[in-house]
């Protein structure tokens, strides 16, 4: 999952940055909370490796990690929705980053289950 998770890192940036770019810097800030995720996936793979070269319970812990991933990407985008003007684009924006973000933990979690 971690070629998966270097594509979603790879094509939110180019989107910030295609925001930025667009004299948006707004939403060039408010893509950014879908990068958290994937990337507590690519800088915990090789900790669990390392874990599990231990014999620990590797994914208990990354389960850990990826309720921690979603926690702080929860107050990120609360953060970044406190400054949108029309309510239901306030909460249009939360729900679909963090059901976003969700799903994406979910494959993530479902994946570490069956392999």
């Amino acid at each position: 999952m971690v070629l998966e998770s270097w594509a979603i890192v790879i094509i939110m940036g180019v989107a910030a940055y295609m925001f930025a770019r667009a004299h948006r810097k707004a939403w060039s800030f408010r893509v950014l909370p879908l990068v958290l995720a994937p990337l507590a996936n690519i800088v915990y793979s090789p900790v669990a490796k390392d874990l599990a070269a231990h014999g620990r319970d590797a994914g208990a812990v990354r389960i850990l990690v990826y309720i921690a991933a979603f926690i702080a990407t929860a107050v990120w985008v609360f953060f970044c929705a406190r400054k949108l003007s029309p309510r239901a684009a306030k909460w249009g924006y939360i729900c679909c980053t963090l059901a976003f973000t969700a799903i994406e933990l979910i494959i993530f979690a479902v994946k570490l289950i069956h392999f």
